[in-house]
């Protein structure tokens, strides 16, 4: 008599090995068939050349299983470390949350300035063919982004810290989310037409300079103490320099200018600071007048390259003629507030707003790359004539496109 019994059987591992460039493959949004056919064309198989596709789709595809259990607590990523379904180790985890978190500088550039939408599908939809990225890689960023910024929007203490402690995310991403959500807090513009030729990088540079000088801490410290929102004290201390804006004043500081800079500018440059000094000395005095008001401070960025960074350009400044004029604004400025018997702690309120308004307007100029610059003009076909004296004289040629950052028509 032969007795037949059927059983169940179950087969359990220590652990799981994971496959970075699997898992890079799938984070960047492709599907198990395009992922084995590129692994089969990449270099580290080519010396195997009896693999068989169907048993790479199979390696990856359990792959993909895995990686697809594990985005299920990807909303949560503590949820992913407490969890005892998947044998994953604490590197594995923080590997797997630090690849899920990463977002693309071009991602970045797109959305900061703006609250994040909650059209994802439509914004995925323009972002991807914008930045030329996988759809379903740009959604899951832009998923991710919307995620930290909800959960931190309320933040009142350390935003690096918070970020790290809902999300394990290591340093560098953490910051460079938390210098995401501050331009999108204080929506600062950076329209494309205007600024499009700043990389997120550069943002960055800019608001760190700005968060050193206008808040309570350097954005060094955020990592152990304070926040990185700006003091509303010192933005509202800037207009107690009111003799400023007095009609003599300028005329005094226009006349110091023009005295300073004859001796280091450019020929051309200085021509054209010498017929635009009042107008380059108000609107350095009226934006740190009026950046208490959060629309400007919203446009802080837009109002430097519309009032600085253009007329420059028209007047051929060099980026050398820039880092003079910055130098030598800082320090008229300050001994001008001297003189005028200020206390010293609006001095020192002044030199901190200066501080950055010069660093961006080199940061902003269009003359960081020469190279840039003349792709830029030769992109746009924007040719200026000018005369012997310097000043611009009729276009030999214009037809701007609507991304021209050079010309009224695109402000």
């Amino acid at each position: 008599l032969t007795m037949k019994h059927s059983c169940d059987v179950c087969f359990t591992t220590t652990g799981y090995d994971i496959d970075e460039v699997v898992l890079d493959y799938w984070i960047a949004g492709y599907d198990a068939h395009s992922t084995s056919t590129q692994l089969l064309k990449s270099v580290m198989f080519t010396e195997f050349s009896d693999i068989d596709y169907g048993c790479m789709l199979a390696e990856v595809e359990d792959a993909f299983r895995l990686f697809q259990l594990t985005s299920k607590y990807m909303e949560s990523p503590p949820r992913l470390c407490e969890q005892r379904l998947l044998p994953l180790t604490t590197p594995m985890c923080e590997m797997l949350i630090s690849k899920y978190y990463e977002i693309d500088d071009v991602v970045l550039r797109e959305i900061v300035g703006k609250k994040p939408s909650t059209k994802l599908k439509k914004e995925a939809s323009e972002i991807c063919l914008r930045a030329n990225i996988n759809y379903y890689s740009c959604r899951r960023q832009l998923e991710n982004f919307r995620r930290i910024f909800k959960a931190v929007e309320n933040c009142k203490g350390n935003l690096l810290l918070e970020i790290r402690r809902k999300f394990l995310l290591p340093s560098r991403l953490c910051k460079r989310y938390a210098l995401a959500i501050f331009m999108c807090t204080y929506r600062f513009e950076f329209p494309r037409k205007r600024l499009g030729y700043l990389s997120f990088d550069d943002l960055c540079v800019c608001c760190i300079k700005m968060i050193n000088c206008w808040s309570n801490r350097a954005f060094e410290e955020m990592e152990t103490e304070s926040d990185i929102w700006l003091s509303r004290e010192f933005l509202a201390s800037i207009k107690d320099a009111k003799i400023l804006c007095e009609r003599s004043t300028i005329d005094e500081l226009k006349n110091r200018l023009n005295r300073r800079l004859i001796s280091v500018l450019s020929p051309a440059a200085f021509i054209n600071f010498k017929c635009n000094s009042r107008s380059y000395c108000k609107v350095v005095i009226n934006i740190g007048m009026e950046l208490s008001q959060g629309r400007e401070l919203r446009d802080f960025f837009v109002d430097i390259f519309e009032n600085i960074i253009i007329p420059c350009h028209e007047g051929r400044w060099t980026k050398d003629d820039l880092r003079k004029f910055c130098f030598e604004l800082m320090k008229e400025l300050s001994d001008m507030l001297l003189k005028l018997k200020q206390d010293s702690f609006l001095v020192d309120i002044w030199n901190r707003y200066l501080d950055v308004f010069t660093f961006s307007i080199y940061m902003t100029s269009l003359y960081v790359s020469v190279d840039q610059l003349t792709s830029a003009l030769r992109m746009h076909e924007i040719q200026w004539d000018y005369d012997d004296t310097g000043k611009r004289g009729d276009r030999a040629k214009e037809r701007c496109t609507d991304q021209c950052p050079f010309c009224s028509c695109a402000l």
